[in-house]
């Protein structure tokens, strides 16, 4: 992660790499994550949504994900 850069500041940057999670949506999004190869500084979760570092680690996620 950038050192100069919050987490809050990181979410802010990345709110064009963002998916809003449905309501049904169920599975743990860290645990998903980790196991497709992300680590916390690809990803972040707040409530029922999840912002990415890039769009390639959006798109993958979206990938493995059934919604």
């Amino acid at each position: 992660m950038n050192q100069s850069k919050t987490k809050f500041d990181l979410w802010m940057d990345w709110r064009p790499n963002r998916i809003k999670l449905k309501d049904k949506f169920d599975i743990r999004t860290d645990m998903l994550c980790d196991m497709i190869g992300m680590t916390e500084d690809d990803f972040q979760v707040k409530g029922k949504e999840i912002r990415f570092s890039n769009k390639s680690n959006m798109a993958f996620f979206r990938m493995n994900i059934d919604e």
